[in-house]
């Protein structure tokens, strides 16, 4: 009977969601600081177009781009390691395709277009945002 009631509560335990909360990692610090620098860098970029006299040329921003692509390499990376890491990589995948798009609107055009900057900035900021607001509640 004790033996029963044991591998009934070690069923009951695993099958609740919060034995997969206690199993799951907690975030990672050096993976929050990748979206956080990846993050504050697309954010800078975007907000810098839209300031009067700023150079809106590829050329300008290639290296800018060249860093951000980096840090979110390095984060996919990072994260490609960790337990019930599919959401994770999703978003990191879905930003880091996004700011291959940005960029090839970007060398396509030469200078930025305005649209490009609220579009493209829009977007890369709201997925910036997502990411580092999943990475500091990742549990």
């Amino acid at each position: 009977m004790k033996k029963l009631i044991f591998l009934l509560s070690i069923v009951i335990v695993s099958s609740c969601g919060l034995f997969n909360k206690l199993a799951a990692p907690k975030h990672n610090v050096n993976a929050l600081s990748f979206a956080q620098s990846a993050y504050t860098q697309d954010s800078t970029l975007y907000a810098s177009f839209k300031v009067s006299g700023t150079d809106l040329s590829y050329d300008h921003a290639a290296d800018i781009y060249d860093v951000i692509e980096n840090l979110i390499q390095q984060k996919i990376s990072l994260d490609s390691t960790r337990k019930y890491n599919t959401q994770i990589l999703s978003i990191d995948h879905t930003w880091l395709n996004q700011l291959e798009s940005a960029r090839a609107d970007h060398q396509r055009d030469g200078n930025i277009s305005v649209n490009h900057i609220n579009v493209n900035g829009a977007l890369l900021n709201q997925i910036g945002n997502i990411a580092v607001r999943t990475e500091t509640t990742y549990k």
